[in-house]
């Protein structure tokens, strides 16, 4: 849910339900709890009260960069004799196998299927080899 938020901003919980492909109930829990800890902040959404948005506290951004740093650190130990082709090959080929398992459970993909020569410069592509704007699983 973090990563939901630090990439969209604002959102309005079903929103971030239909991003992790899970139900509304369950975003629902995890937003009591991730507020709970200081993580998220939850308002009423101005341009229609009965709704709610959702956005990430200072803490949560400081928990989100964290969580990244460490997931990086992870992968890098991992995966210490793959070259930068290598890296971004496997990456473009997890995004397109991504997109096809979101599409068989009738979701809409997050991304668009790319030839690995295209990912060569994405942030996302570029972090998991220890850029500044690395990008994990965990939401």
């Amino acid at each position: 849910m973090l990563t939901v938020l630090s990439d969209h901003g604002d959102c309005r919980p079903g929103f971030i339900a239909d991003r992790l492909h899970v139900g509304a109930s369950v975003v629902s829990r995890q937003l009591v709890s991730l507020a709970g800890d200081g993580l998220v902040i939850r308002r009423k959404d101005p341009a229609d009260g009965r709704a709610e948005l959702i956005s990430l506290s200072p803490e949560g951004k400081a928990r989100l960069l964290a969580l990244r740093t460490a997931y990086v650190a992870a992968l890098r130990e991992q995966f210490t004799d793959w070259d930068t082709a290598k890296a971004t090959e496997a990456a473009a080929l997890l995004d397109e196998i991504s997109d096809h398992i979101v599409l068989a459970l009738g979701g809409t993909p997050a991304t668009n299927p790319h030839p690995a020569h295209h990912r060569a410069s994405s942030p996302s592509t570029d972090s998991t080899l220890g850029g500044d704007d690395s990008k994990d699983l965990h939401g």
